[in-house]
């Protein structure tokens, strides 16, 4: 990733005019590491009479604050500019604490005035929405992004007791288009710059950060009061993209809102709610702001390799995975240029390894969501494969890195298993099992000697007995007999027409299971590929995992029969 942003960041283009004051004229020395080196510049105190000025006389403050903006000298060198805005900053900060800590005082009383009865949002609006602000200095930037949390947070805090504060959503609802607008357009200020990070280290980063934690409160906090929703959408797509240093293992999760807003009631295949009129079909909205907006914007490989960092992170769990994998799988559907590099790329083998991950160590009945995302995307894709050109070359990669067979297959259990909650269903397994036929059977007339064949043909081979035996037991206790018969009755057929007989299959699993009683059933121990010479010992909690040593337990164990052991008796037939 940060080979991503540095690429993004070699656009030519000259240093802005503020560098001129910030080094002296000679060029960065080394150090004694052989480091180059500058004088640099960082963010700027709170000058104290200025300070002193917005907390006694805050009217002629703003005016003078107003008046040094609009004869600034643009993105160049505004010293006095700079300190009104880090006052005004210092000011915004002060208040945001005292109305956390709900200890009302002269930061709170002061701002609130700011607020309520002068002019602060149009200028802070003023100020962002010019072409040239992310390019001004950066404390400068960061100083006027701290005002804009300051005004979100402390009018989100009262603006269901305040008519006052709900009055300040309409200048807010101008500010907040206009910062994520002028951050999309001007996006490639976002990126690392090494000439800009000579005369003011870390410059661009301290500047995401500001930005980010903006999106991010206008995202957890109704952001649809702002009627900008595409402007947001766009801006926070943006911090999650150039922000993969904020997926840290404890706010990963608030990379993944970023993303999933962006991509949110956009299912590519199944979706909740009802009815479904065309799942095959993913919704318009998304398709267009993919294609318009963010492919042009960030192209595909960048934007492909930026969703493979999210996938592998190690601390991808639970909400963080379902988000991050549903996101992907919508955001992917029905986008040539996406769809043709998702294997090379790797992230098609990395959504499978999470959703593996949040079967096995993820918290219980959370699997449906991902699981619907990907057969949805597989579903769609293979319909619409024969009429989109390119598509076609993407399905050999669903059945070989895709698990495709056995992804179908968990999703037809855990749809019964988890009771239709979180985005399986009887009828969206029924249409994905439909398009799922049409490449299961166009791939068994090919050649015998087809490795593409032999593969899908191997993948029936281990699911289709062991997942209609269990949609068999599990019948009584269906939410939707007959639905849930339509779906046994479409597996059992699919299974018949490639050929496979019931009896055979019944035969080879049951062939298997007492094989795997005879084994250690920790994969790395010598005796997990032949019987061993000592007696296996069961787990006590499944009875069906058996091992030939208490420490090959302990290993298993940790390394994922914790989580697996509870839903051994549910997804493996009696």
């Amino acid at each position: 990733m940060s080979a991503l942003l540095a690429n993004s960041a070699s656009i030519s283009r000259p240093l802005p005019p503020w560098t001129n004051d910030v080094n002296s004229p000679n060029a960065p020395k080394p150090s004694s590491e052989g480091e180059t080196t500058g004088a640099g510049a960082g963010r700027l105190e709170a000058d104290q009479n200025v300070l002193d000025l917005f907390l006694s006389n805050h009217i002629e403050a703003l005016r003078r604050w107003r008046n040094l903006y609009r004869q600034r000298a643009r993105c160049g060198t505004n010293r006095e500019l700079w300190a009104f805005t880090a006052a005004g900053a210092h000011v915004a900060q002060g208040a945001l604490q005292q109305c956390r800590l709900q200890r009302p005082g002269p930061h709170l009383r002061v701002f609130s005035r700011l607020l309520e009865e002068l002019d602060l949002c149009p200028l802070v609006q003023e100020i962002v929405c010019q072409d040239d602000f992310f390019d001004e200095y950066p404390d400068f930037i960061m100083s006027v992004l701290e005002i804009i949390m300051g005004v979100l947070e402390i009018i989100m805090s009262i603006v269901d007791i305040s008519a006052k504060a709900t009055s300040l959503l309409g200048p807010l609802q101008g500010i907040i288009p206009a910062l994520c607008d002028t951050a999309w357009e001007n996006r490639d200020f976002l990126c690392n710059d090494e000439n800009v990070d000579r005369y003011y280290p870390r410059c661009r980063h301290g500047v995401r950060d500001g930005l980010y934690f903006v999106i991010l409160s206008l995202v957890l906090a109704s952001p649809e009061r702002y009627e900008a929703d595409v402007a947001i959408r766009r801006a926070g797509l943006l911090c999650w993209f150039y922000c993969p240093d904020a997926e840290t293992d404890d706010n990963l999760t608030l990379s993944a809102v970023l993303l999933q807003h962006a991509t949110r009631d956009f299912a590519a295949d199944f979706y909740d709610g009802s009815p479904v009129l065309d799942p095959g079909v993913p919704s318009a909205g998304l398709v267009d702001f993919m294609r318009l907006d963010v492919l042009p914007a960030l192209g595909a490989a960048p934007y492909l390799e930026r969703l493979l960092k999210t996938l592998q992170h190690p601390s991808l769990l639970n909400n963080s995975l379902i988000w991050t994998v549903s996101s992907a799988c919508r955001s992917i559907a029905n986008h040539p240029e996406l769809l043709t590099n998702l294997a090379p790329s790797g992230v098609l083998s990395a959504i499978i390894e999470a959703i593996n991950a949040q079967a096995l160590r993820g918290n219980p009945d959370t699997q449906s969501q991902v699981l619907a995302e990907i057969v949805g995307l597989y579903s769609m894709t293979i319909r619409i494969s024969a009429s989109v050109p390119g598509i076609q070359s993407v399905i050999p990669a669903f059945v070989r890195e895709g698990c495709l067979v056995e992804m179908e297959a968990r999703a037809l259990r855990i749809c019964v298993a988890e009771g239709q909650v979180g985005g399986l269903s009887y009828e969206h397994s029924l249409y994905a099992l439909d398009g799922f036929r049409t490449c299961a059977i166009a791939m068994n007339k090919l050649s015998p000697k087809n490795t593409l064949r032999k593969t899908i043909r191997q993948g029936f081979r281990e699911q289709w007995y062991p997942t209609l035996a269990f949609l068999r037991r599990t019948r009584t206790g269906s939410t939707s007999i007959g639905e849930h018969d339509q779906v046994t009755l479409a597996w059992q057929t699919l299974g018949e027409e490639l050929g496979l007989d019931e009896n055979t299959q019944k035969a080879d699993y049951e062939r298997e299971i007492r094989k795997a009683l005879r084994r250690c059933a920790w994969k790395g121990c010598q005796y997990h590929e032949r019987e061993p010479p000592v007696a296996l010992r069961a787990c006590k909690g499944c009875a069906d995992a058996r091992y030939c040593s208490s420490t090959c337990q302990r290993k298993d164990w940790r390394d994922g029969h914790k989580s697996r052991c509870k839903r051994l008796n549910d997804a493996t037939p009696a």
